[in-house]
């Protein structure tokens, strides 16, 4: 590496030509990048509730749903209903609309004259209309509220559609809404905005982090290559990593939108240790020998420290959850490039610094960070058991909140609780009980009278677990339709005894063409599905309600059962990734722990040092979690992130210190000197470090989303906790 260093030193306007038209070719890449919110494909291909999911579009159609609620008074007056009417009407000629139903177009079995029909409720008589309505446990709750202040339209979406679908329905809804108070929602809903808001961020966090980024590099240096030359450098990484996203054809997610910023914090580290140490060494020589000195220094500490933090970063392309895995190696492949430039472009240029000798005394200087980090080292080398007690007090406080840390997987959580989204999703589980479901597809012998009860015992246990709405399935169908075919006589609402009645019951309702039928059994009578809705979308109660279900199904159908069962719905969905999080979580910080440590070991040869090093670290990531516990931060598709992006980025302060520390033992100074002058020098440059990367990660909790707000707020923590770990815990 020092080799190619001193040849691209040799060569400093080709390195800056070369760097800044391969930058230029990643640009124009980057203008074909294209954003995807869909949870479901988050997931990997082979999910089983995806796959299910996908099964259920295809024999039902419409697996996607969004959620129209109309509010009113008067929601039945007759020109309420007319508007209602209309409404569901043009919803239907969008493209991408599969079906749509509303209280105008509910279908409803009626006995007629040598059978049955089954036709549109009739509304013709508004009390009548009402009564049977609020009554009737199908569509009270369901598709009217009890209240009777606000009614649901469904709209059910085929899965291969354009991005105009949703759009088009907003667009739509907003000619409807006054008087009444109409309100959107459901997963592909969500998805557009939280598209949105991904699009807001790019915009807006991107040159707040800049500034800030920019003010803190002045203070630091105050000389514009100090500002300009870090700046540089992650700009060129941010765009060299997303123009790689582009050409893999991979998409921005709401974690990948934050590459940049974090890039922008991450990427000028490298650079500040290199101009920090070029300042020091430039004093009375030229700018060629205080870079050769300062590479051959700082050199095999910023590799270190690039390759640990690249390690970190890494560990998450172990993750199931796509998103996480091209979080992980996009900005691995941008930490690589950060340090990549810093070695030759920032060398390159400063090559042509011409300026007064302000070099650095590592301990003349009487500043007040100075003073400060001289008191640092004076008191880590004679204060040892205060510095030790601390750490463990905090480590304590720590691990008692760990049992309260919980997991979130639920999109609406990622706005805030004044937002229009959660507004909305709150009004679908108060009125309507909920905007997302459980669907169970049965496939097997239909017509065989035993599966049916035990589809009509399913759904009365389902009756009984809290939170599960109403159910509807082709069991009910045929006993309404048994009753009538039999003088409407209650006795007979029951599931026929035979094959024979069934097959007939079955033929009668396919030859309607009613859309009731086509929601709940396809056309070959081998496939039926059974439909409820969640009042929640928090992911602990649904993993506990969807085990519970589990459960109901495997005492009521066996567990050998010969009807297959496959259960999907978004409320599935989010029990699986909620189920992956925890997994990788464990998994990806286990990887970045061992991986930096051997490293650090290897590369230093000597074990005792690798663990010193590793000691802050461990310290950070404990205190991570502590801080997630006591202030109810859940683990959610960032926050899982930052126990491996502190390992990865926070093992920088350490590295850098010991090297420092190395280096001035080897000098022949006792470790008391060395320590304070460690600190003095290269603790500089790690305050300037971890400032300028909490700042800018600090500059998420302007981001639309609050899991990035919570990302941003733990980084910059764990950021402040390894730097003081570096300096006050590793001398120790």
């Amino acid at each position: 590496m020092e080799n190619i260093v001193k040849f691209l030193m040799r060569r400093p306007l080709a390195t800056i030509v070369v760097i800044l038209a391969l930058t230029a070719v990643m640009g124009v890449a980057c203008t074909t990048l294209r954003m995807e919110t869909d949870i479901k494909k988050l997931l990997p291909n082979d999910s089983a509730s995806v796959t299910a999911y996908n099964e259920i579009d295809e024999k039902f159609g419409g697996a996607d749903q969004l959620f129209i609620i109309v509010e009113d008074k008067n929601i039945f007056d007759a020109p309420t209903l007319a508007k209602i009417r209309e409404l569901t009407e043009k919803l239907k000629t969008i493209s991408g609309v599969s079906r749509t139903i509303s209280i105008t177009n509910l279908d409803e079995i009626k006995a007629v004259p040598g059978g049955i029909e089954i036709a549109p409720l009739d509304y013709s008589d508004l009390a009548k209309f009402r009564q049977k309505l609020l009554s009737d446990d199908k569509y009270a709750g369901v598709f009217v509220s009890k209240d009777g202040s606000a009614t649901l339209i469904l709209i059910k979406l085929f899965i291969a559609r354009d991005d105009k679908t949703v759009p088009a329905v907003r667009a739509l809804i907003k000619n409807f809404a006054q008087p009444e108070k109409i309100y959107l929602t459901g997963p592909p809903y969500i998805s557009q905005v939280i598209q949105e808001g991904m699009a807001q961020d790019l915009i807006r966090l991107i040159p707040l982090a800049l500034a800030l980024v920019s003010f803190i590099l002045y203070l630091s240096f105050r000389n514009w290559y100090g500002i300009v030359l870090p700046l540089a450098t992650v700009v060129i990484s941010a765009i060299w990593s997303m123009g790689l996203m582009s050409l893999l054809g991979k998409p921005i997610t709401v974690l990948s939108c934050a590459v940049p910023v974090l890039l922008i914090s991450v990427g000028s580290a490298y650079g500040i240790h290199i101009i920090s140490r070029f300042q020091e060494e430039d004093s009375g020589v030229s700018p060629k020998a205080a870079l050769e000195k300062t590479m051959s220094k700082t050199g095999i500490a910023i590799f270190i420290a690039a390759a640990t933090t690249v390690v970190g970063y890494l560990s998450n392309v172990v993750s199931d959850i796509s998103a996480i895995q091209t979080f992980g190696y996009i900005t691995g492949f941008g930490v690589t490039i950060a340090f990549i430039v810093s070695m030759t472009f920032i060398p390159a240029v400063l090559q042509f610094v011409r300026k007064k000798n302000n070099g650095i005394k590592a301990v003349a200087d009487h500043d007040p960070l100075s003073r400060s980090l001289s008191l640092l080292g004076k008191v880590v080398t004679v204060k040892k058991f205060w510095v030790f007690a601390v750490t463990a007090a905090l480590l304590i406080i720590a691990a008692i909140g760990y049992p309260r840390l919980t997991t979130e997987t639920d999109p609406v959580k990622y706005f805030s609780q004044k937002s229009e989204v959660v507004k909305t999703t709150e009004l679908v589980k108060k009125k309507f009980g909920g905007a997302i479901t459980i669907d169970i597809m049965f496939k097997g012998d239909l017509k065989d009278p035993e599966t049916l009860s035990k589809i009509e015992q399913l759904q009365a246990r389902m009756r009984s677990i809290e939170l599960l709405g109403p159910s509807y399935s082709i069991a009910d169908a045929l006993k309404e339709t048994n009753c009538y075919m039999n003088d409407n006589r209650q006795e007979f609402k029951v599931i026929p005894k035979s094959r024979d009645g069934i097959a007939q019951y079955l033929l009668l309702l396919s030859m309607t063409g009613s859309d009731l039928v086509e929601n709940m059994i396809t056309s070959d009578h081998e496939s039926a599905l059974l439909s409820v809705r969640v009042g929640t979308s928090k992911s602990s109660v649904i993993d506990r309600i969807v085990k519970q279900l589990k459960q109901e199904i495997t005492d009521i159908f066996g567990a050998d059962h010969q009807v297959e069962i496959k259960l999907s719905g978004m409320a599935v969905i989010l029990k699986e990734m909620r189920e992956m999080l925890i997994a990788n979580q464990a998994q990806s910080l286990a990887l970045a722990l061992i991986f930096t440590f051997i490293m650090i070991w290897a590369l230093y040869r000597t074990f005792w040092g690798a663990l010193f090093c590793m000691t802050p670290i461990f310290v950070t990531v404990c205190l991570n979690f502590g801080v997630m516990s006591w202030f109810g931060i859940p683990l959610d598709m960032a926050t899982v992130l930052v126990g491996s992006v502190a390992v990865g980025m926070g093992i920088d302060y350490s590295v850098h210190l010991f090297n420092r520390y190395k280096e001035e033992r080897a000098a022949g100074k006792r470790a008391d000197t060395s320590v304070i002058l460690s600190l003095n020098t290269v603790g500089k440059a790690i305050i300037y470090n971890a400032a300028s990367v909490a700042v800018g990660f600090v500059i998420l909790i302007f981001s639309e989303f609050e899991i990035l707000k919570s990302f941003g707020i733990l980084v910059a923590l764990t950021m402040g906790f390894a730097a003081f770990g570096a300096l006050a815990l590793l001398p120790e």
